[in-house]
């Protein structure tokens, strides 16, 4: 794991670190929020009129969020 400085005279670590493991889990859980806020606010509720596709931004931000709300 390396370290270099960043413009503001911080370490900023490259690669995985234990101890930001809380943090990340607090990011992801702002995102998926966020997400559910702007598929209300786009009232996508029930399933999505195009059918699946993989190209749909609403149907993989909902898989994203049952994926992330099981683990």
């Amino acid at each position: 794991m390396t370290s270099m400085p960043s413009k503001a005279g911080e370490e900023k670590m490259e690669g995985w670190d234990k101890s930001s493991i809380p943090r990340r889990r607090l990011i992801t859980k702002e995102l998926l929020d966020a997400c559910k806020r702007l598929l209300e606010a786009l009232d996508a509720e029930g399933p999505c009129d195009c059918g699946g596709s993989s190209l749909c931004a609403i149907c993989q931000a909902k898989q994203a969020i049952q994926k992330a709300e099981r683990n």
